[in-house]
């Protein structure tokens, strides 16, 4: 509520010299009084508070909290952005991050929270994946149960992909993220499966008619590693044997946090910035531990040195490379192992890094 000044007391008309300077005198000495008693006091002390009230925006805090710390900067010098892409952002990361600190731009997200079970509202989360594949038989492949006995850290229920022979099941979101624009991406992985066939369960486009990004950006790689072991993979469109990079001996039973950068550097031309946590939040792998299948180069110097990946192998479609999905592909020739893995909180952000 606005406070009024004190009304200025009128001053009787003089009707010669003297009335006047008396007057003059007397009103002189009443505004001297006046200003001086608690009354008024008290109404000078008002006036800002009440101007506060009657404009909010005037009486906002300034918080009292450190400013959020910057991103920590990249390993090395992130590439300069072309004309037709966005800046690119940092590769590096924290040793960890708070539990729950997610980015603002979130564009999907998928907990299995609907139900449990293999029918199709669980396994497709509600319908947040409305793609399908693999018809009836996705079943067999595809269902969702409780993560506690499974001892995921986050609690909550965890997509089973079974390796179920030459039988598939496939989830896919189309348009989930802009074309050609940098995002960010993030899920749980726990493997449990002991067959030594690679598959590409992680993928954009991945169900493909045609033109696929196959093995972008992950892929679940056991071949020639020890018992209960396994790999966290990526397949590029060069040349052998820098078309295929790996990331050091995980464990099986065992979950981890696996996230991605997908940096456009053009409208068709990407690279892609692994990283692999522990279930405790603790950085264990980037793309400066990740080598090429012969051994010796570092995806993170491969990306250094200015090479770059094409949309679907040289046949871009950046109106494909939107779409994304996750699953079993039912790679030829693989058994029905009855192993498993299982997936858990995927994400998608155009923000920046997710976090937990």
């Amino acid at each position: 509520m606005n406070v009024e000044p004190p009304m200025r007391r009128r001053r009787p008309e003089a009707t010669g010299a003297s009335t006047l300077a008396a007057a003059l005198l007397a009103s002189v000495l009443l505004a001297a009084c006046d200003a001086s008693t608690p009354r008024d006091r008290e109404a000078a002390a008002a006036q800002p508070a009440a101007s506060s009230a009657a404009n909010p925006a005037a009486r906002q805090e300034v918080p009292t909290s450190a400013p959020a710390p910057s991103p920590v900067r990249a390993p090395g010098n992130a590439p300069r952005a072309t004309p037709d892409a966005p800046p690119p952002a940092s590769t590096d990361a924290p040793p960890g991050e708070p539990r729950g600190a997610q980015p603002s731009g979130i564009v999907f997200e998928s907990s299995w929270s609907t139900a449990t079970g293999a029918t199709r509202e669980a396994v497709t989360d509600g319908g947040r994946w409305p793609v399908l594949a693999c018809g009836p038989v996705f079943d067999r492949v595809l269902s969702v149960v409780p993560g506690t006995p499974l001892d995921f850290p986050e609690g909550g229920n965890v997509l089973k992909v079974r390796m179920a022979g030459e039988n598939c099941g496939m989830l896919q979101r189309e348009d989930v993220v802009p074309a050609s624009t940098t995002h960010w991406g993030r899920f749980w992985i726990r493997n449990d499966e002991h067959g030594n066939k690679n598959d590409h369960p992680v993928a954009y486009y991945n169900v493909h008619p045609a033109a696929p990004i196959q093995a972008v950006p992950f892929v679940r790689y056991a071949n020639n590693l020890g018992p209960g072991q396994w790999q966290a993979g990526l397949y590029g469109d060069s040349k052998y044997p820098t078309n295929r990079w790996y990331s050091p001996p995980l464990m099986n039973g065992v979950w981890y946090r696996y996230e991605w950068e997908m940096r456009y550097l053009s409208a068709t031309t990407f690279q892609v910035w692994p990283r692999i946590y522990s279930a405790s939040g603790q950085l264990l792998y980037t793309a400066a531990n990740y080598t090429h299948e012969g051994g010796g180069l570092t995806l993170e110097a491969f990306w250094r040195s200015g090479v770059q990946q094409t949309l679907g192998g040289g046949r871009a479609r950046p109106d494909l490379a939107r779409h994304f999905g996750m699953g079993n592909e039912g790679p030829g020739g693989a058994s029905d192992s009855g192993g498993s893995w299982y997936y858990a909180k995927f994400a998608l952000s155009t923000a920046g890094w997710i976090g937990r």
